[in-house]
């Protein structure tokens, strides 16, 4: 399970001083970007669109740097994993339909797409998810525990709005 913060744009995040995904000394930050677009504005002429980028660094550890590294296109993943799996079984069954691809392609092709799956799903439990940009706050969500609770604290994240924590206006 997840925990869901709003963090303001205004206000500076701070971490709890060990890795995110192991809770261990910390040694590098990962850094992390999401684009949203927030707004859609269609004049006669020209249309506008509002769009704000977020850049968050979050404390790893050296082995744990390495693995968000490689995991990256994991996190822009940003669908539920049931459509993930969706798209994926028809590729697959179109794979071994098609009479003009081998058969020892197909198993390359299932060989890539289960390591796709379980990318996700380690990406899923382990990682910071950025899952939004608006006008005045990020949605960020990281995996539920001690360190969930320490980062609410040091973040003055104690406002329920809906499933989020959010930032009081201090």
């Amino acid at each position: 399970m997840r925990i869901y913060f709003g963090i303001r744009h205004n206000k500076e995040i701070q971490w709890p001083d060990r890795c995110l995904w192991c809770g261990n000394k910390s040694d590098k930050w990962h850094i992390v970007s999401k684009k949203s677009i927030y707004d859609f504005e269609y004049r006669v002429f020209w249309y506008n669109i509002l769009s704000r980028i977020r850049t968050i660094a979050y404390p790893v550890c050296k082995k744990h740097d390495i693995i968000a590294f490689i995991l990256t296109p994991f996190s822009r993943i940003d669908i539920p994993f049931w459509a993930l799996c969706t798209a994926i079984g028809f590729f697959l069954a179109f794979m071994h339909l098609s009479p003009v691809i081998e058969q020892s392609t197909i198993i390359w092709w299932y060989l890539i797409c289960s390591l796709i799956i379980v990318g996700f799903l380690f990406f899923d439990r382990r990682g910071l998810q950025v899952h939004k940009v608006t006008e005045r706050f990020t949605v960020i969500s990281i995996p539920d525990g001690e360190y969930a609770t320490e980062f609410g604290l040091l973040n003055n994240c104690n406002t329920i709005d809906g499933r989020l924590l959010m930032q009081q206006d201090n």
